[in-house]
């Protein structure tokens, strides 16, 4: 079974209804501390490595910018 950036976001968050959200960060349901667990979860679930200076509230802010970002390194 391979794994979703959905799945993965609620692991981090199950209490956060994200789908409701056009902006996580600005929407406070996600925080620094969860963006660097999701960051934890990305690179051991996608096999990618983020580099930091990637890891910025933009490339965070919705399900889209984080599928893009993990492409962007495959």
């Amino acid at each position: 079974m391979s794994v979703s950036i959905p799945d993965l976001l609620k692991l981090i968050r199950p209490e956060a209804n994200f789908e409701c959200s056009d902006n996580f960060v600005e929407d406070d349901l996600l925080d620094s501390l969860d963006i660097i667990l999701l960051v934890n979860e990305i690179e051991s679930a996608f096999g990618v490595k983020i580099p930091g200076e990637q890891v910025i509230a933009n490339n965070f802010s919705s399900v889209d910018a984080i599928e893009k970002l993990v492409n962007s390194l495959k």
